[in-house]
């Protein structure tokens, strides 16, 4: 089972079509997209050349792909729209507010990191089993 919970929006409103969610903009062959501009591209695209396309887009944005075998999380390199994921209960849920989680447990090696670099590394953050 998966909850997807996206709601979070400040500038940029996320926009949904069919199983494609999105938000912000990108710039893929020198053109600009934004809300279901996105959505409507990645209709197109076949799901094994998803990795070719994220190579070739730029901009401020975060995707998430909840396709019948698979979900797909593409966010921009600085995370400009954060989208978290846990697996609680059996059940993948999906968030762009991380603190709308109900089971929170600090992570101890998560912390110590962001009091010595004022940033967590890889895919932790500063929850257990909250990515």
């Amino acid at each position: 089972m998966v909850s997807i919970d996206l709601n979070y929006n400040n500038a940029y409103k996320w926009t949904k079509k069919d199983k494609i969610y999105s938000i912000g903009y990108i710039f893929y062959n020198n053109k600009f997209y934004q809300g279901n501009q996105i959505n409507e591209l990645l209709e197109g695209i076949n799901i094994n050349e998803i990795s070719d396309f994220i190579k070739k887009i730029d901009g401020c944005f975060s995707i998430v792909i909840n396709n019948e075998s698979e979900i797909i999380i593409i966010s921009d390199l600085l995370r400009n729209f954060p989208v978290f994921y846990s697996i609680q209960d059996n059940k993948i849920m999906i968030k762009d507010n991380i603190m709308e989680y109900d089971k929170k447990i600090l992570d101890n090696d998560s912390i110590t990191e962001l009091s010595y670099t004022n940033y967590v590394t890889g895919y932790n953050t500063l929850f257990k089993n909250i990515f």
